[in-house]
């Protein structure tokens, strides 16, 4: 009974490769393709291998039920299926890495590749191979991308076929295994493979067994039966160049082209010749044990299945495959720490019965440390109550000053503001406090005229000072200053701004205001006292 399928397809048939690996060794059992005639309502296809566009030559579903078609006429019921991918569906670049352990590879790849390709997000798939090379300050590796569309219309041929792929594979790096494994390679040299398929030809080169370069190319429709050489050749040159260019100088050594028969013998002999490099024909089918079935009906072109005999055989093998787009390289798990965590926390367990009697004692000891602190505080307790009535106190009478002015600053604005002394002469300052605790000045002078007392009233008006003139009944004795005038004065308590800076006021202005307020009311009241003339 078969266990294994593997399968792609491209615009003209899709190749399948059955096999049993549950005998100890893998039998390839059958392989064959089946036809894929194109619509001709339908525009040509890309000719990009493993799938086909929604929008191209042919109907996902419809390939698939062709391929489910073939697979039931032989018997052939759901099994394992790992499905082939070509270069030319894919993005692919060398990326250059510092110096990193494997573990941390995968997410230095996808940085890399995110900066460096063109379309790729964070729905692509994403694999890599590193290739290998003398260590040094950078790791090179080989970053394969898969848009999610592309996925999701293999999926739909599948289904459509009645099978589930659990790998896909990268075309190119399947047939390089596959010559891996059969013809091992020396560490150092270079060696390229090239896999003639309908319409397009995988050449892909390989430093030892590890793929580092691969491309397809497209080939113009029968050019592979009709005139291979002249098609083939120009690639093959296009190849060793671009390889000489990337990496570093070096030159591609042999040449394997994946076949059997006088045909294939004779394109290798000529292109060995053109190119002066040994070259020969590698037949997929003999890596493995054919059976029966397979012996009795062998396929035309042997050389097509080089991909999925290289994917069976892989598989079978329990080997990681190189690039695996449904089974990428990922950051690897940490490990479970079962086993540890059992022992600590028996061993937790042990220490806990043991110093079970210990934190007894000692949870003791706090009740008999909290008993003594609940004694000091009820001592203390009366203590702070008296200091928090202190302060409260005290917070009253700092209020109580603060809404009181400073009168320093008012005298020295009322010795500012006021008229000048041949003009203004002070007789009487008085500062009450009324019942509502507002402050007022009450202010006596004689002047000489009564618009000089209206310029006083104007002056000493502003936002924290209201001015109430009143009419003097004291009688004026002074002769040159014939007009009493009597101002009340309320005064609003300073802003919060303002009160802030209450006491620093400049100590010169303060004195001099209150010298000259002094000095005036010396003055006034000897006037007062020698010159007034009696009335």
């Amino acid at each position: 009974m078969s266990n294994l399928i593997a399968l792609e397809w491209d615009d003209a048939e899709a190749r399948i490769a059955v096999a049993d690996s549950r005998r100890g060794s893998v039998v390839l059992e059958q392989a064959f393709s089946v036809a894929l005639p194109k619509d001709k309502t339908s525009p040509e296809a890309s000719g990009a291998t493993g799938t086909i566009s929604i929008s191209g030559a042919h109907d996902l579903g419809a390939i698939g039920r062709r391929i489910n078609d073939a697979l039931t006429a032989r018997g052939i019921r759901r099994v394992r299926t790992l499905v082939a991918v070509g270069r030319a569906n894919i993005e692919l670049k060398n990326l250059t890495l510092p110096p990193a352990p494997p573990e941390e590879l995968p997410e230095l790849v996808r940085f890399q590749a995110e900066r460096e390709f063109n379309t790729l997000t964070d729905e692509w798939p994403l694999d890599f191979l590193p290739i290998p090379g003398d260590e040094g300050e950078t790791i090179t590796v080989l970053a394969a991308a898969i848009s999610p569309e592309l996925v999701a219309e293999i999926q739909i041929t599948c289904e459509g076929a009645n099978l589930t792929p659990q790998r896909l594979i990268l075309r190119p790096c399947a047939a390089a295994s596959l010559l891996s494994r059969a013809k091992p390679g020396e560490e150092h040299k270079l060696r390229l493979l090239v896999d003639l398929l309908t319409e397009e030809a995988d050449l892909t080169v390989l430093a030892g067994d590890s793929p580092v370069f691969m491309r397809t190319a497209r080939l113009p429709a029968d050019s592979v039966t009709s005139d291979p050489l002249r098609t083939l050749l120009p690639e093959i040159r296009r190849t060793i160049a671009a390889v000489h260019a990337r990496l570093q100088g070096r030159q591609i050594e042999e040449i394997f082209i994946c076949g059997e028969g006088p045909g294939q013998e004779t394109l290798a002999r000529e292109i060995g010749r053109e190119l002066s490099l040994p070259t020969e024909v590698f037949n997929p089918l003999s890596a493995c044990t054919l059976g029966s079935e397979l012996k009795r009906s062998m396929p035309e072109h042997p050389g097509r299945f080089a991909p999925l005999v290289g994917m069976l055989l892989d598989d079978a093998a329990g080997e990681a495959h190189t690039i695996d787009f449904l089974n990428p390289r990922k950051k690897a798990e940490p490990k479970t720490r079962r086993r540890e965590l059992t022992i600590a926390a028996a061993a937790a367990g042990v220490l806990l019965l043991a110093g079970a009697g210990w934190i007894g004692l000692q949870l003791h000891n706090l009740d008999s440390q909290i008993a003594e602190l609940d004694s000091d505080l009820a001592q203390l307790k009366p203590k702070v109550e008296r200091a928090n009535m202190s302060k409260a106190n005290a917070e009253k009478i700092q209020g109580w000053l603060d809404s009181d002015p400073n009168w320093l600053d008012e005298i020295a604005a009322l010795s500012t503001k006021a008229p000048l002394g041949k003009e203004f002469w002070l007789t009487k300052f008085n500062t009450p406090k009324t019942n509502d605790g507002t402050a007022n000045m009450q202010v006596q002078a004689v002047v000489k005229s009564s618009d000089v007392g209206e310029r006083f009233t104007n002056a000493m008006r502003d936002e924290r000072h209201v001015v109430r003139p009143k009419t003097s009944d004291e009688e004026n004795k002074v002769v040159e200053y014939p007009v009493s005038i009597e101002t009340e004065i309320q005064i609003s308590p300073p802003k919060p701004a303002t009160a802030a800076k209450k006491d620093s006021a400049p100590a010169g202005a303060v004195a001099n205001a209150a010298k000259q307020t002094a000095s005036g009311s010396s003055d006034a009241a000897k006037t007062t006292a020698s010159e007034a003339p009696a009335k």
